[in-house]
């Protein structure tokens, strides 16, 4: 019936039956049932004459009321239904979803009324993607294994290291695990070496990592990096297997790459970098490196569509090409979401201080207080300098600065477009704000001796600590790793101390520390193993003795 209609009819029968004289004669208690229907077919039937023929009619109406039957309560035996978690195993004896089942004992009595079943409540599937096997629980994230998987000069080391200083920075316990590491140590211990028992030791040295790797993740490790070949099924099953019997998260990371110029670089790099070619030729080093990678080549079976089921991500030529298969959870995204900006091309990363500011001659902290005629020596003498380094205006470069006019000033000179972060600007001194220690002093004396104490986690008033300045500089590491040409940051002491030791690969814990010179710039140069850091002092090409009298902040 439709619903309009049936609205329609049931108001009605309840104004028919309102509208009864009052001084009609009530009926007996046993005729009540059948008044009652006979009232309800009256007025049913009074209300057809006006409806409209395209609704449906009623030729029957049956009232029966059912009797109400009210739960029977037995105080000493539970009558709720109590839901049991269970796994449902499919017939090809693969995990699945969990199910509910109840407990035949919970039935509901006989003597409760029929209800509709509620709707079964949704359970979070129990099994990851692939082989991120677990899911984290409350307070209790699951550990990370991240595998590496690649032929030689592909760029694994230079990723591992990478993730590696990114999650740490992110606040995770990481380490790498890398195998030629334990490889030399065990050719150091057996006094052996030559390619005839190179492939004995690295299956020895493998064996070494994965030992010392399990233990790591068991006692307080969070992401343990394996750096290794890993090239074949059966050693990645292995490997798969052997963490996700600790209940470890397991996800590989394969590193390919199809440009003969960049492995030609790659080559080079890795000849000049790598301790177990120190003391060689070029040719003796050459001809070794082409040797292995041929050997490797032969046996290699790269991750692909027969590695379905399991969690991977291939990086080709340094993230320009990405295929991400069976990812899920927070810290796996983001790991993807790092290499998809991290590559291993070579460029240089220069950092400036600005130039001398008037709150510096004042010995005041913060403000946005505009630089010094000596300042303005040292930009002049800052553009000069990057252009020798990346020769005249058509030269690539990017540089960045914070939003504050020092560093602007600093960065006038150089002839390229200028980038402004919030997120470079100086660490916020809140109400201290443009104080000299002496103001303070007498405005908060309890400040400058806690900032002593633990400077690192010291936060002004309303202001901001180094540990604020980490986390909101995220994005600019980002950004420095997915810059493939020369970048100039002119910034300030406190960010400047926070990137140098990122790239130092540093703790946290020594950023406040760092040395960050006046008028001179860091040069860093990201390389597979490290960063190399050179100081190139400009302090002679700007006159002026205010410097000797300056006390950083």
């Amino acid at each position: 019936i439709n619903a309009e209609y049936g609205r329609g009819e049931r108001q009605t029968m309840e104004t028919n039956l309102s509208e009864e004289p009052s001084n009609a004669e009530e009926p007996s208690n046993g005729d009540a049932d059948q008044t009652t229907v006979a009232r309800v077919a009256s007025a049913t039937l009074a209300r057809r004459s006006s409806l409209s023929a395209t609704f449906p009619t009623i030729d029957t109406i049956t009232c029966k009321q059912p009797p109400i039957m009210l739960p029977v309560h037995e105080p000493t035996t539970p009558t709720h239904t109590t839901p049991i978690l269970q796994p449902a195993t499919p017939e090809d004896g693969s995990p699945g979803s969990p199910s509910i089942a109840l407990d035949a004992s919970a039935a509901p009595p006989k003597s409760m009324a029929t209800l509709p079943e509620p709707e079964s409540p949704v359970v979070a599937p129990s099994v990851m993607p692939g082989s991120i096997l677990f899911c984290s629980q409350p307070g209790k994230p699951n550990k990370l294994a991240i595998i590496m998987v690649g032929l030689p000069l592909r760029g694994k080391t230079f990723i591992s290291l990478r993730v590696c200083r990114y999650l740490v920075w992110l606040g995770h316990k990481t380490r790498v695990f890398v195998v030629n590491d334990y490889r030399r140590q065990l050719l150091e211990e057996q006094e052996t070496s030559g390619h005839t028992s190179h492939q004995a030791f690295q299956e020895a040295a493998g064996q070494a990592a994965l030992d010392e790797m399990v233990q790591w993740l068991e006692a307080t490790g969070q992401v343990a990096i394996l750096d290794d070949f890993n090239i074949t099924r059966e050693r990645r099953e292995e490997v798969m297997t052997r963490f996700h019997h600790h209940g470890f998260q397991v996800v590989f990371v394969e590193c390919r790459s199809a440009n003969p110029e960049e492995n030609a670089l790659k080559l080079k790099l890795y000849k000049e970098t790598c301790p177990d070619y120190k003391g060689m030729t070029d040719e003796e080093a050459t001809a070794e490196l082409l040797a292995k990678a041929k050997f490797y080549e032969q046996i290699c079976q790269p991750l692909g569509d027969e590695d379905k089921e399991v969690s991977y991500i291939v990086v080709v030529d340094g993230s320009r090409q990405m295929v991400v298969n069976k990812f899920g959870g927070h810290l796996p995204g983001r790991i993807v979401a790092f290499l998809m900006n991290v590559h291993s091309e070579p460029r240089h990363i220069y950092l400036s201080r600005h130039g001398l500011s008037e709150f510096n001659i004042e010995k005041r902290i913060g403000g946005d207080s505009s630089i010094t005629a000596q300042g303005l020596k040292y930009a002049k003498a800052l553009a000069e300098y990057m252009k020798g380094e990346v020769g005249g205006p058509r030269g690539q470069l990017g540089v960045w600065t914070s939003t504050l006019e020092r560093t602007k000033q600093t960065a006038q000179f150089i002839r390229r477009h200028k980038i402004e972060w919030r997120a470079l600007d100086e660490i916020h001194a809140g109400s201290c704000d443009s104080l000299t220690q002496e103001q303070i002093q007498e405005l908060h004396p309890e400040l400058l001796g806690a900032r002593q104490a633990d400077k690192l986690q010291f936060r002004y008033p309303e202001g901001e600590s180094y540990l604020d300045v980490v986390s909101r500089l995220q994005p600019i590491f980002i950004g420095m790793e997915r810059q493939r040409c020369p970048l100039l940051i002119v910034a300030h002491q406190a960010v400047l101390r926070v990137i140098a030791c990122y790239f130092n690969d540093k703790s946290p814990a020594e950023c406040p520390h760092f040395p960050i010179p006046m008028h001179a710039v860091m040069k860093l140069t990201p390389h597979a193993y490290g960063t190399h850091m050179e100081i190139i002092d400009l302090k002679d090409k700007c006159e002026g003795d205010e410097l000797n009298h300056v006390n950083s902040h």
